[in-house]
């Protein structure tokens, strides 16, 4: 994991392979006055996308910064029940890691 500080926010970019362009996006987010007291939480698909990068999400409840809004429109998640609770999770991590593709 990658933390980014900025003037109001700090992100946290779950990954650790992050481009330059994304990073910049990120800190530019975490430097500007709305974010704050939001929490930033930045996908492991990360990359940069127009306005804001792609994976990125905030709690925000009280306003809506229009150039943010729908970026990620078109990308998906999907959760699985496991069979098991008794599982090796870094073991699983791995495998997931190498098996199924994220991000650019």
């Amino acid at each position: 994991m990658i933390i980014i500080k900025g003037k109001y926010n700090e992100a946290k970019v779950f990954t650790k392979d992050l481009e330059k362009t994304a990073r910049d996006q990120i800190q530019t987010l975490c430097d500007q006055p709305f974010v704050q007291g939001s929490k930033i939480r930045i996908m492991p698909d990360v990359h940069a996308g127009a306005g804001c990068t792609i994976g990125t999400t905030m709690t925000i409840d009280d306003k809506v910064v229009p150039n943010l809004v729908g970026v990620d429109i078109g990308c998906g998640m999907e959760t699985i029940r496991l069979l098991s609770d008794d599982l090796d999770f870094k073991e699983f991590d791995q495998f997931v890691r190498l098996h199924i593709p994220s991000g650019f």
